[in-house]
């Protein structure tokens, strides 16, 4: 879980400032926000996995690789694509890790 601090809201979502890019197997949206921290939402919708514990499962592994990204003052929604299922959450997820150097 995300320090309060850290977690983007859904107010966050509508932001008209927002780019897209693919990173790995993941579509990434991203915005610059006032703060100097970075703001996460991990979103894993029900068309992707309908098992309620497979998709939060998928988030844990998600957020885990993300904590990892330094402070850029970012506001980043993150979403599996299908090709993830393909590779599994922990090897998928791996390429997240050093993902902000595609945003940066």
């Amino acid at each position: 879980m995300f320090a309060r601090k850290n977690r983007l809201g859904t107010a966050g979502f509508g932001n008209k400032n927002t780019k897209k890019t693919n990173i790995g197997p993941f579509l990434v949206r991203f915005g610059k926000n006032a703060a100097a921290e970075n703001r996460f939402a991990v979103v894993v919708s029900a068309k992707f996995e309908k098992s309620a514990a497979k998709r939060h499962y998928w988030q844990r592994q998600i957020r885990e690789r993300l904590k990892s990204w330094p402070k850029a003052g970012l506001d980043v929604i993150v979403s599996p694509l299908p090709a993830a299922k393909e590779v599994g959450a922990r090897a998928a997820s791996a390429a997240l890790q050093n993902g902000y150097k595609a945003i940066i």
